[in-house]
């Protein structure tokens, strides 16, 4: 089965636009985690725009300059904090890096990025096991 990177071309991906699901029409303290940070990253035209503007050696960013903005943003925005915040930012550097190093044809560091990649996923979606199964379990949906 081929990976999902070798599918990735920015100009071949159709812009999808936005899903209009607001999570600030929700009651606090259930309108703000990891599931909200999520579904605004891949569902969100806003979102997905974020995530591409913050990428390391993009925009004469550095590494420091994205884990800065993304922490504060977790944190503020979406009081994803600790473990889950930490697993959010590398999936986000470690997916880039994957990218960067198919684009340069660098096989064994594109394997190696996307192996940590898999690894900060796995994280992210115990986290979001978690929290489905702690304070977001009980609500009427």
């Amino acid at each position: 089965m081929p990976n999902l990177i070798d599918y990735y071309r920015p100009d071949i991906w159709p812009q999808a636009g936005d899903t209009g699901a607001d999570h600030e029409g929700m009651n606090a303290p259930y309108n703000k985690g990891i599931l909200h940070l999520v579904h605004w990253q891949v569902y969100t035209l806003a979102g997905r725009e974020y995530f591409h503007y913050w990428v390391p050696g993009k925009n004469g960013l550095t590494e420091a300059d994205v884990r800065a903005e993304l922490q504060r943003k977790f944190g503020e925005e979406y009081n994803v904090t600790g473990a889950a915040q930490e697993a959010m930012i590398g999936a986000h550097l470690s997916g880039w890096a994957w990218v960067d190093a198919f684009n340069r044809g660098a096989v064994a560091e594109r394997d190696a990025h996307e192996t940590t990649f898999k690894q900060y996923m796995a994280a992210v979606t115990w986290a979001l096991w978690e929290d489905g199964v702690g304070p977001l379990f009980p609500l009427a949906w």
